[in-house]
């Protein structure tokens, strides 16, 4: 994090070559990166390695979830292919200057609980919450160490501190005026008992709040069995998923972030999304239909794209939001803009109906008026 006071153009090599089949550990790594954005305003690049135009494309719509640069590989794509490469050119993409998230969640990447915590495996136990989130299309930050202030802060209704074990003094006093001021903490096993250093402390700083029931406390690291690690070619795939056990978590999971989702939708399992508002206003939500990834526990991890690697969705999805009169999407896939159904519902709620077989790949849908 200490680079970020000097760079000005952050990012990283993404090395699985089989993106697609990642879109679930990838997209909340990428919004890591963006706490760099966050603490600094350093505009973030990744650099990814495809064999295929199917993760080539997955790659670049990372980059568009993400508010970040794509360094593609150099595949061949075929005529039938969606012109992705063309589209950021064409005036039809997010505007990234000026484009902000809607997210009303907080997730802590305590730099000093990754080097100096003993409990846990802290960024593995973020990661299970951060895909939860997905899951749930909860919008949501990652914040580091320098961002973890009062001003930074206001703009969260829910902070997740979770196993981040290492806080310091100053840490401490400005989660407990976060708390003060209405905010919600979730707290898991050895949260705050260290210093910035990583000494135990005789007394956990957050223990009165705790006890009080103002900071919500976790004795286990519930998340750690559910975040998939990153699948590797050539490597067996580890992560067993169990869907009775998933579908508990998220549950749980949900029951203190619904207050905090910003919007309601309905969409199938394996369909991505990320918000932003854009510099004129308007909404930028994008989709990413990753429903053709099956990973199979112990199956060797290949390089080629699922088949089909976007299927047609099997239902249309749909989507609340409290704002805008109209909505109109976007894709690499058609020409020009299409306009979709929407109706005003719950007061000045808007729901915007997207047809499945319109969500292909990637699409962007902008709401306004």
């Amino acid at each position: 994090m200490d680079l970020g006071r000097v760079v000005d153009f952050f990012g990283m090599e993404v090395m699985s070559r089989t993106v697609l089949k990642n879109f679930r550990v990838e997209l909340p790594n990428r919004r890591v990166q963006n706490m760099v954005a966050i603490a600094y305003g350093a505009p973030i690049w990744d650099w990814y390695y495809s064999a295929n135009w199917q993760n080539d494309y997955a790659a670049w719509a990372l980059g568009e979830m993400s508010a970040q640069s794509s360094l593609l590989s150099q595949v061949d794509i075929p005529p039938d292919a969606p012109d992705y490469l063309h589209f950021r050119a064409g005036g039809r993409a997010m505007q990234r200057v000026g484009a902000t998230t809607v997210a009303e969640v907080a997730l802590f990447y305590s730099s000093p609980s990754l080097i100096f915590g003993k409990s846990t495996r802290f960024a593995v136990e973020l990661s299970g919450v951060a895909q939860a989130l997905e899951a749930l299309h909860v919008p949501y930050d990652v914040i580091a160490d320098p961002s973890l202030d009062a001003e930074t802060l206001g703009k969260y209704k829910v902070l997740v501190l979770g196993t981040a074990e290492c806080l310091s003094d100053a840490q401490v006093d400005v989660v407990r005026e976060y708390v003060s001021r209405g905010g919600r903490v979730r707290l898991s096993r050895g949260g705050g008992s260290r210093d910035e250093r990583g000494r135990l402390r005789e007394r956990n700083p957050l223990e009165d709040l705790v006890a009080g029931g103002r900071i919500a406390y976790s004795p286990v690291a519930t998340a750690e069995p559910f975040a998939m690690s990153k699948l590797v070619v050539g490597r067996p795939c580890a992560y067993a998923a169990d869907p009775a056990a998933e579908r508990k978590f998220r549950s749980e999971v949900w029951q203190w972030a619904k207050e905090a989702s910003w919007w309601r939708i309905a969409a199938p399992d394996g369909v991505y999304t990320a918000v932003w508002r854009e510099r004129d206003g308007n909404l930028a939500i994008h989709f990413f239909n990753a429903t053709g990834v099956k990973n199979v526990s112990g199956d060797v991890v290949t390089a080629d794209a699922p088949s089909p690697a976007f299927p047609r969705l099997e239902s249309d999805v749909s989507f609340v939001v409290q704002e805008g009169s109209r909505a109109w999407a976007v894709s690499p896939e058609f020409d020009g803009e299409r306009e979709l159904h929407v109706e005003k519902v719950d007061g000045n709620g808007l729901k915007v109906v997207v047809p499945g077989d319109l969500l292909r790949g990637y699409l962007l849908v902008r709401v306004g008026r």
